[in-house]
């Protein structure tokens, strides 16, 4: 008997603002352009799968290759426990370990709305090789070890971030593990001679932060002096694009509502090689968690932080910039088994201190999930780190109904803790969302001119 098959349940078909017929596959990844021609083909092969015949080659040919994308799934599929099947699997697969090193948090920048407590102290070459340690005993264990750096300003613990690299990099050589290594960054530290070591790094991605043209960023993202600094990161940044195409560039820009009728204008300011190196996105400014409230902070701020009903619309600073030639970041649109690196059991933040978090914003004593001793042994609050790793995406039935579930799954970890399990809606993961999101994405696509999107074939960012 002939194998039947259904529409999958994850499918998200709309048109472009230009007419383009596009499908996404929540699931899979996969998103494709549907030709004009063959649009009446898909149509009724979409809604009524079961019953499809085709009736030529072209439609024999949509017809696998919707399978293969899996647009359509065999009729007795469980797409939920596919679902589930996919995201164990890789929530408790700790082959793969991602370290997200905090080697100070002090930082040269006195940007208004940071939520960390600046502190002089950088990781001590004892810990260095504590955490070295570690590495070394995991590589014995796992298939590939991504190592991120994050701050405070991560540059100004150069030293640490150069042996811990060293060293780990050679542990994984030793034992045939993949090594890769990405850093979130101010960029001011970021000169030539650094850029040119990265490779020594490992590293394959680097985000800077620029908030605005000159006059908005060098008010919102100053020298701790009070000094300006939006000329020095942009030639970094451009430094970094012209001579290391092999590393990925992101340009976050943090926003609010006084802020956001600026950004459009810092456009102009990059040359063609950021636009063509570099991918852009926007985050609206947030407030500090409120654990960081036990502690007094050494830089107080009144910034007032925009109530959640003002929050800036991003639509149109997207758009504007593609117009301009920026390609946007989109990278909630890849199969993945959490909402975020904290979901998944061989992720962990490390402190100066060698202590074990789950995220960075959640990196106070209350949410620390372990430690890392001497000889790289590790002692770890498993109650604690059952409450992030455990945390089931499943457990709410409006979820099991939605088409973005395998994309939001469940949402935060760390906001489900704080509010005592108690979550909602993820609003950058409605459908509508989605939609606006994937069109720019079809943009980037059109933008990069790297091929032609055939009728149901796969693209992912």
């Amino acid at each position: 008997m002939p194998q039947k098959y259904k529409s999958s349940q994850f499918n998200v078909l709309f048109d472009h603002d230009d007419g383009t017929h596009l499908i996404f596959n929540t699931f899979s990844g996969a998103f494709a352009r549907i030709r004009e021609n063959e649009y009446d083909s898909a149509h009724r092969l979409l809604e009524d799968t079961e019953n499809f015949e085709p009736r030529s080659d072209s439609e024999q040919e949509l017809f696998n290759t919707a399978k293969r994308m899996q647009f359509i799934v065999e009729e007795t599929a469980d797409e939920m426990k596919l679902l589930k099947l996919r995201v164990y699997a890789r929530k408790y697969d700790v082959r793969q370990m991602g370290i997200t090193m905090i080697p100070t948090i002090n930082c040269n920048f006195a940007c208004p709305y940071c939520y960390e407590n600046p502190d002089p102290k950088v990781m001590n070459r004892e810990n260095q090789q504590m955490l070295v340690d570690y590495v070394n005993n995991k590589t014995r264990e796992i298939t590939h070890l991504s190592m991120g750096w994050f701050g405070g300003e991560p540059m100004l613990a150069w030293e640490a971030m150069q042996f811990v690299s060293d060293k780990s990099r050679k542990a994984c050589a030793e034992n045939q593990v993949a090594y890769s290594s990405s850093m979130s960054t101010n960029g001011w530290l970021m000169t030539p001679e650094k850029v040119d070591m990265f490779d020594s790094l490992g590293m394959i991605h680097v985000q800077v932060t620029i908030d605005g043209p000159p006059q908005v960023h060098n008010v919102r993202r100053p020298l701790r002096s009070g000094g300006p600094t939006f000329d020095r990161i942009l030639e970094n940044v451009t430094y970094l694009c012209e001579t290391q195409p092999g590393i990925q560039v992101a340009i976050r820009v943090n926003l609010d509502s006084s802020t956001v009728k600026y950004i459009p204008e810092m456009f102009s300011y990059f040359p063609d090689s950021v636009k063509n190196g570099a991918h852009i996105y926007f985050r609206n400014i947030f407030g500090a968690p409120k654990f960081w409230d036990k502690s007094e902070p050494i830089r107080e701020t009144d910034m007032k932080i925009d109530d959640y009903d003002k929050k800036p619309d991003h639509k149109e600073l997207y758009r504007k910039a593609q117009e301009a030639g920026f390609r946007v970041l989109l990278t909630q649109y890849l199969p993945r088994g959490g909402y975020c690196e904290a979901d998944i059991m061989g992720n962990m933040v490390v402190d100066l201190n060698c202590n074990i978090h789950k995220c960075t914003v959640g990196f106070d004593e209350e949410h620390r999930v372990g430690r890392i001793l001497p000889g790289g042994k590790v002692e770890t609050n498993m109650p604690l780190l059952a409450e992030w790793v455990a945390n089931d995406p499943f457990s709410r039935e409006e979820c099991l109904e939605c088409k973005v579930l395998p994309m939001c799954l469940g949402g935060c970890t760390f906001g489900k803790i704080c509010n005592k399990g108690v979550t909602g809606c993820n609003s950058l993961m409605t459908q509508d969302q989605i939609k606006e999101d994937l069109m720019l994405m079809y943009n980037n696509i059109q933008m990069e001119n790297a091929r032609e999107l055939t009728p149901l074939r796969r693209y992912q960012t």
